[in-house]
């Protein structure tokens, strides 16, 4: 893919409004609330095993993902 010769185009100045509204959004309108997150129900577990290595066709180290609950 060629890189193009053409300066990259810059962004408008923002109108005069633009800036006035993100300044009173800023200091006068309240964060919005957030979601309090939930427990997590399940986790993952990450182990180095011997496996077999298909690519490769023999054994070797490999990463093994298994389920687990929280505190179990």
């Amino acid at each position: 893919m060629k890189k193009s010769t053409a300066p990259a185009q810059r962004r408008p100045r923002a109108g005069r409004w633009e800036s006035q509204l993100s300044a009173w959004m800023r200091d006068v309108a309240d964060p919005p609330e957030l979601p309090q997150p939930a427990a997590p129900g399940l986790g993952l577990q990450f182990e180095l095993v011997n496996g077999y290595l298909p690519r490769t066709r023999r054994t070797g180290r490999r990463i093994s993902m298994r389920p687990v609950l929280p505190a179990r």
